[in-house]
């Protein structure tokens, strides 16, 4: 009896032992597969934004300004306009092209019609004049800080019959993106002698590109 009942008990921790381990399997699988399932529970998507392209523009620049005016000589004179005026443009494009401010001008007259003097003549004083741009005092400045190491100043130059525009900066590629104001250039216009005492009036044009 007692060897039976020994044998019972036996197989009864036998099958105890084995429950147990399965229990312990079934629960490290659970907790595995928790595992699992909590590292792969993720999703993910791709956003987007647009930086959209502005423009290159003036913001603001002089609209007039005056020469200084001369008298009647019988010697070839000089007329100076000391400021040709403040610009302000805009490089907002975002694509680091770079640009060219330049100058051109037209003939001078008295009234709408008749032209009376000439901005882009060789200067002799035998001709009708000439004009030249002085840039040594020209100066450019960023309105947010940008660098303006990019940007160069033309030289000085004049108009002729082979020119009819003059540089005034140049903003290199990767240069110039920003808001700048160029300032404090000045013009010279060359008068022959013995000339007309009359009224004249130029018209001068900013382009940037």
């Amino acid at each position: 009896m007692d060897t039976h009942t020994d044998q019972l008990r036996t197989g009864t921790s036998r099958m105890m032992d084995v429950m147990v381990a399965l229990v312990v399997i079934a629960m490290s699988y659970q907790l595995f597969t928790l595992g699992t399932r909590t590292q792969a529970a993720t999703a993910s998507w791709t956003s987007y934004t647009t930086v959209s392209a502005g423009v290159l523009q003036f913001v603001s620049a002089s609209t007039s300004n005056s020469f200084s005016g001369v008298s009647v000589l019988f010697t070839a004179q000089t007329s100076t306009l000391a400021d040709v005026g403040a610009v302000e443009l805009s490089d907002a494009r975002g694509s680091g092209a770079g640009w060219t401010l330049s100058l051109s001008g037209t003939d001078w007259k008295a009234g709408q019609d008749v032209m009376q003097l000439d901005y882009d003549s060789t200067g002799s004083d035998g001709n009708l004049g000439k004009m030249c741009l002085v840039v040594a005092s020209g100066a450019i400045q960023s309105v947010g800080g940008q660098n303006t190491s990019g940007i160069t100043k033309g030289s000085l130059g004049c108009f002729s019959a082979g020119t009819t525009s003059l540089s005034i900066y140049t903003a290199a590629a990767a240069s110039g993106k920003g808001d700048y104001w160029i300032t404090d250039f000045s013009l010279q216009q060359f008068i022959p002698s013995n000339p007309t005492a009359q009224n004249l009036t130029t018209t001068l044009t900013f382009t940037v590109t």
